[in-house]
């Protein structure tokens, strides 16, 4: 696991994922992304998005526009950036009907 970085991870499948990362002006890795497949023809979407715990504020930011210029690039057309980060929290939907 990268210093500093919470979470499991599974290097075998990550060797064969596309990474993005953002490293500081040691080199040192501070924050990445990686892409997983995604079976929408034409949309990409991600699985994790991890940073240092000193990473500057919008490295996630950043990491997500990377992501997008990529799966640009790649010519897809959407992203999926799922809701997987909400799973379990209470949420409140409100229903606004347009007369």
């Amino acid at each position: 696991m990268p210093e500093g970085m919470d979470g499991m991870f599974l290097w075998e499948e990550l060797k064969q994922q596309v990474i993005i990362t953002v490293e500081n002006q040691e080199e040192k890795m501070v924050g990445f992304i990686n892409l997983i497949p995604d079976y929408t023809p034409l949309e990409g979407t991600y699985d994790l998005i991890r940073k240092t715990h000193d990473t500057p504020n919008g490295v996630d930011d950043y990491l997500i526009l990377s992501m997008f210029n990529y799966l640009r690039e790649q010519g897809l057309k959407s992203a999926n950036l799922g809701l997987a980060p909400l799973s379990g929290k209470k949420i409140i939907l409100y229903h606004t009907k347009i007369v």
